[in-house]
């Protein structure tokens, strides 16, 4: 079978949406079938075109068996504006489009949102190659541009972010959700169930497990095994909310924390922890993904953090990475977010008000004077991530559902 992968995101790219579209495809290709990818250049989180990619705007590589086609795409330098990310989604998606219009025939268009425009362009490719249309949303673009605070739910940008995606869900023949709140929504505007097939985000427990809370991560960063670490890890940008974790610093002076990763507010929360003089905050860059376990592990609790206005929009796959590891997560979310409402289905961690630093502050410090409330969270958290979210199991299910074409047909659950 050939399969056609469009999706903003790819390796060598090791965070956000781009491991779960390289693992995906590289998955698949294994398994048999031909498959290329459509993809930009690598520019995230950094925002930037990475040195080896810069020069000619098109670039094709095969890569694990996954042939990989590099295409144009426009990279903001303010990307928190809002127009200037509409650009970046917009151009891209018709980029993408010109690409793939005179490839050979696939039997499979298979879009990874954002951009939600992507949807179109392989709407209109799915009719060009007479191939199934399979839209896999990671995060619900109306949603999360309100959420963020970047537009008002009643602008124009909104309405019109809804109406792609309304039109987009009218024209695939089957829409991919990561989180129980996204099948909700669209069941809400009008999806037929049947084309709803839950796909989630999965750990591969072969490279992300538990290891040694006192290893080369402390040592590195002179850390006795007496000091309880509090650690972030992942992108920075405005809907994580993180001036909400240096201010509970403040109130946690005890406590050593640690905000590891890249993205377009980065500058402003150093700025902050600079400001307010924060010894027991540490900020490192984005760590090698093959460092990812002992880094994790060397934490004592694990935190999440959200704007308020966050409920459905997004769903953060960091959690998983959290759990597979084996230590309780702290997550700062509103009551009625997909990601509050899964921490307390699961029970593996405390869940407190968003944008509350002295009520972020008390739930650490309750995980550092119980530490045998902490290890039982942790171990939930574990056996939560090998029961239902292992890598594996997961895209097993998938590769089976896209060989037999059942998503064209009706629904299926994976």
């Amino acid at each position: 079978m050939r399969v056609l992968i469009l999706g903003m995101n790819y390796a060598p790219e090791s965070t956000g949406i781009a491991p779960y579209t390289t693992e995906f495809a590289e998955y698949l290709a294994k398994a048999g079938h031909e498959v290329h990818v459509i993809t930009a250049k690598p520019h995230f989180p950094q925002w930037k075109i990475w040195d080896d990619y810069r020069g000619r705007r098109r670039r094709t590589e095969r890569v694990d068996g996954v042939w990989i086609h590099r295409t144009y795409a426009y990279v903001p330098r303010k990307p928190r504006k809002v127009w200037n990310r509409i650009l970046y989604d917009s151009v891209f998606s018709i980029s993408v489009l010109l690409r793939a219009l005179f490839m050979r025939r696939f039997d499979t268009v298979f879009v990874v949102s954002p951009p939600v425009q992507l949807g179109l362009t392989g709407w209109l490719l799915a009719q060009r190659h007479r191939a199934p249309l399979f839209f896999h949303i990671k995060d619900i673009v109306s949603l999360a541009v309100v959420g963020t605070g970047m537009v008002r739910s009643s602008s124009m940008i909104s309405r019109m972010a809804r109406g792609v995606e309304d039109l987009t869900h009218h024209c695939a023949d089957a829409i991919g959700v990561i989180c129980d709140a996204f099948e909700q929504y669209l069941r809400g505007s009008g999806v037929p169930a049947r084309k709803i097939v839950f796909f989630p985000d999965y750990i591969d427990t072969s490279l992300l497990q538990p290891g040694p809370r006192v290893g080369p991560f402390r040592n590195r960063h002179k850390l006795g095994e007496s000091e309880f670490v509090v650690m972030y890890s992942g992108g920075i940008a405005q809907k994580q909310g993180l001036e909400t974790l240096v201010e509970a610093a403040g109130h946690a002076p005890r406590l050593r924390f640690f905000i590891i990763g890249e993205g377009p507010t980065k500058s402003d929360l150093e700025k902050k922890v600079q400001t307010a003089g924060l010894a027991n905050v540490t900020m490192l860059p984005l760590q090698p993904k093959a460092t990812l376990g002992q880094q994790l592990s060397a934490a004592d609790v694990l935190v999440l953090t959200q704007k308020r206005t966050i409920t459905d929009a997004v769903f953060p796959s960091k959690l998983l990475a959290y759990m597979a590891c084996g230590r309780p997560v702290v997550v700062a979310a509103a009551d009625n977010s997909e990601t509050a409402r899964f921490v307390r289905r699961h029970d593996v961690g405390i869940v407190v008000p968003p944008e509350d630093p002295a009520a972020l502050a008390a739930a650490l410090t309750t995980l550092a004077e119980n530490p045998d409330r902490a290890a039982q969270l942790g171990r939930k958290g574990l056996r939560t991530v090998l029961s239902t979210y292992e890598k594996n199991i997961v895209l097993e299910r998938m590769n089976d559902m896209l060989t037999r074409r059942q998503f064209a047909t009706g629904s299926e659950t994976i």
